[in-house]
């Protein structure tokens, strides 16, 4: 599968070619004036910024491609994300909090989501005077619940999905419109399992330890090997299989020395540290 890289903006020639060289597609996407779309802008929102989350919207019209896996910069992929190719829901994603999460999405490009979703932007965000990018989150959150029906939390039985359940906590479980039992899931959203986006960060490990019917439907999860099977190692080793740092002042690579690293930092270092001598480019980031 090809491994893609989108942007909004062009990359430094240096970057370019690293990135490439690794085997990796970059993509530049239209901007939303190049595309003719009319947003409402924020107040105080530069450039870079008005586009930062355009992919996430921009990614629908990918007519190209039959479904898409996408992770967010923050993101430390620690196991196998596969099976989520095989998921059939339109749209995809892992409730934290009592919000789909957009670190890691699963999608089935559609003109007709990007149309929808293009349409719901001035009716939806006129009113918020606020920074665009701290508020698409709770938008596509609206966005989906509203307008779309839940199928299901997805059910996976080892490398592939079996299905959909709607046995998750009452947390897990708010949205307006359900997608009746037997009826195709193909126009529907699913949630998926929190081991594909696991959040790492203090108050959300915090947030997580003091939620026990979480917990219960998260460990049996992340116990499981790619091949549904119990996983062998302390439970720091099996979170599951996407460790994710939200928040614009958390992320590992802020965390320059050992003591300010958590154990989840610790691990994106390590990763960092393989990755870029493997690659022959060296390390970009030190202290």
């Amino acid at each position: 599968r090809p491994f893609l890289v989108l942007t909004v903006q062009p990359l430094p020639e240096s970057i370019s070619v690293m990135l490439e060289a690794e085997d990796l597609t970059i993509v530049r996407l239209p901007t939303f004036g190049d595309e003719g779309v009319a947003v409402p802008l924020r107040s105080g929102l530069g450039p870079g910024r008005e586009l930062s989350w355009w992919s996430k919207v921009r990614m629908w019209r990918m007519l190209e491609y039959t479904a898409i896996v996408y992770l967010d910069a923050d993101i430390l992929v620690i196991g196998s994300m596969d099976s989520l190719f095989q998921v059939g829901c339109r749209f995809s994603a892992v409730v934290i909090r009592g919000l789909l999460n957009l670190g890691v999405l699963v999608i089935r490009p559609s003109e007709e989501v990007f149309q929808e979703l293009v349409a719901a932007m001035p009716e939806d965000l006129l009113g918020e005077m606020t920074d665009l990018r701290e508020i698409d989150q709770v938008w596509q959150h609206q966005f989906w619940t509203r307008h779309k029906a839940w199928a299901g939390e997805v059910h996976f039985n080892g490398t592939a999905p079996v299905g959909v359940t709607k046995d998750v906590p009452a947390s897990r479980v708010f949205y307006e419109r359900t997608l009746p039992v037997g009826d195709p899931v193909a126009e529907a959203f699913c949630t998926l399992p929190e081991v594909f986006n696991f959040c790492v960060t203090y108050p959300a490990l915090v947030s997580f330890s003091e939620d026990y019917e979480r917990i219960a439907h998260f460990l049996p999860r992340a116990w499981l090997d790619e091949q549904g099977k119990a996983a062998e190692g302390s439970a720091a080793d099996h979170v599951g299989r996407a460790l994710h740092w939200p928040g614009p002042r958390r992320k590992p690579w802020q965390h320059w020395h050992q003591v300010a690293r958590s154990p989840y930092d610790q691990a994106w270092w390590e990763a960092y540290y393989e990755m870029c001598s493997a690659s022959g480019y060296g390390c970009f980031l030190g202290c």
